[in-house]
């Protein structure tokens, strides 16, 4: 690595952060509030760090957020820019990764550019709950450059990495596995890959014993076989192009093997083909996919690139027409690059469009529930129409852009926030208070009282009659001394019958409720 590759590592990081600037005046959006409500618990418990929620078991992830709370007073611009910055230290990181396989600077430039600016993995960068992914790339992908450097004590130092990138994100453990596939000679560094082995097997032995749930698809086993080609054409832009059917997923999967052929003499191209193919083995199985999933694992593809482009070097045999070839591909990257770059502004909208009803909600409640004392119980009566989720989807269905997943939560307020994490979020730390769910038919008489019609918060006398509001629709919280073993949620149903409705917004052209695929993509 030389001061030059340095500079222009360091010109793509510039790059991909200042197309992410825009992000920074964005909110907070769903899962974003569910870590939110983590942050004062863990100020309290810093244990709390280490705490397996539902599938996730992120401690390294958990840290970076806390961070951003603690410094910047739980204002989303910081958890933005730290998003943002994570994603233009993994751009780096591919161009570094791309020129450890290919002399010509501007070639690896150019792959890491079409990656980093990529809107099919914008979501990982624009959404904050989301950072994991690139976390774990960052993390991974610097784990791969130590490991293939002459580093002193690179063994430990990758090893290191690996395992902060499995602390920040599962999905890193795949990887990690693409490993020897980088190394130039694996034999030389047998205890380094045994070392890695180790890892992986202690990674999902506790996995294994510690998680009650995967969240794994009950679709049959012949559609999660199919899903394959859709991951990997989905990064490319062609996901849309992909039916599911035998004959697409065997057109894939030929094409794929012709690819491999034709680079087998490219180290570049064989590295990016196993990263990208194991990078989605993990979302196989998953139940629901949406496109920050393809962020660690398009990576491969701009490594594919540089193998390819050396490649057509040689089958290009005279200058004139490595001389057309090449200005034809430098216009197509720029035209890709400018495309990706406006697309990238529109899915900024679309997340402050997401965001909006969010931020209301939080800002309506902030003064009635700043007001609550350590030992109070507040009961909060949601008369709103429910029907937000439904006109945020109707609104940027009709934007036309990539798909969102848009949650309903049930028994949250306005189907949005949960009581709990709303507080949390909004109210002023008080050291040994924290909140906790309590069943509203147990409440005592004398607690606080609230309404809520979807405009205003009110406060009330007396209880409501307990015909006028559906039960899900009335949340109790108490606001005092709390054990931290309490702040855990139990386990969320398993099943197609338990899970939590979800509205969804399809690409332009389908209508919310349209036959559509199985999944739930974003």
């Amino acid at each position: 690595m030389t001061r030059r590759d340095v500079g222009w590592a360091l010109g793509l990081a510039a790059a991909a952060l200042l197309c992410y600037v825009p992000a920074l005046s964005v909110g907070f959006y769903s899962d974003d509030y569910e870590w939110l409500g983590r942050m004062q618990p863990t100020l309290e418990n810093p244990g709390f760090v280490f705490r397996v929620f539902y599938r996730d078991f992120n401690p390294l992830l958990h840290v970076s957020l806390l961070l951003d709370w603690i410094l910047g007073g739980g204002q989303p611009w910081l958890f933005h820019a730290s998003s943002a910055l994570w994603h233009a230290t993994a751009a780096a990181l591919v161009y570094l990764l791309c020129r450890r396989f290919i002399q010509l600077r501007t070639l690896a430039m150019a792959a890491a550019a079409l990656w980093a600016l990529n809107v099919r993995i914008s979501e990982a960068v624009i959404w904050p709950a989301a950072r994991g992914h690139v976390l774990a790339s960052a993390l991974a992908l610097a784990g791969l450059l130590v490991a293939t450097s002459n580093a002193p004590r690179r063994s430990a130092g990758a090893l290191a990495l690996f395992a902060a990138a499995l602390l920040s994100k599962e999905t890193a453990l795949f990887a990690a596995l693409a490993l020897p596939v980088f190394l130039r000679d694996p034999r030389r560094d047998r205890r380094l890959l045994a070392a890695v082995a180790g890892l992986a097997v202690a990674f999902v032995a506790f996995n294994a014993l510690a998680k009650e749930s995967f969240h794994t698809s009950d679709d049959p086993w012949g559609f999660l076989v199919r899903k394959v080609g859709f991951l990997l054409l989905r990064p490319l832009g062609l996901g849309d192009l992909y039916d599911f059917s035998w004959p697409s997923f065997g057109l894939v999967l030929a094409s794929l093997a012709g690819v491999a052929w034709a680079l087998r003499r490219e180290p570049a191209a064989r590295a990016g083909l196993a990263w990208s193919l194991l990078g989605a083995i993990p979302l196989v199985p998953l139940d629901k996919l949406s496109s920050r999933y393809l962020y660690m694992m398009s990576a491969g593809y701009a490594l594919v690139l540089c193998g390819l482009v050396h490649a057509a070097q040689r089958w290009l045999r005279t200058r004139s027409l490595c001389r057309a070839a090449g200005m034809a591909a430098t216009g197509g990257v720029v035209l890709l690059l400018a495309a990706n770059v406006v697309r990238i502004q529109r899915e900024i909208e679309d997340y402050r469009i997401l965001c909006e009803p969010y931020d209301r909600l939080a800002a309506r409640f902030r003064a009635s529930l700043a007001e609550l004392r350590c030992g109070e119980t507040l009961v909060l009566y949601d008369l709103s129409s429910h029907r937000t989720v439904h006109e945020l989807t109707e609104t940027l269905w009709a934007r036309g852009t990539i798909v969102k997943l848009i949650p309903y939560r049930e028994g949250a307020v306005e189907g949005l926030i949960h009581l709990t994490d709303l507080l949390h979020a909004v109210h002023p730390r008080e050291p040994g208070c924290l909140a906790q769910r309590v069943d509203p038919r147990t409440v005592p008489a004398g607690v606080r009282l609230l309404a809520y019609d979807g405009r205003r918060v009110l406060p009330l006398g007396q209880a409501l009659p307990a015909d006028r509001i559906p039960a899900e629709r009335i949340s109790a919280v108490r606001w005092g001394t709390t054990p931290i073993g309490a702040q855990r949620r139990a386990p969320r149903p398993s099943g197609p019958t338990a899970r939590a409705p979800v509205l969804m917004l399809r690409q332009a052209g389908e209508r919310p409720g349209a036959a559509r695929r199985p999944e739930s993509w974003r």
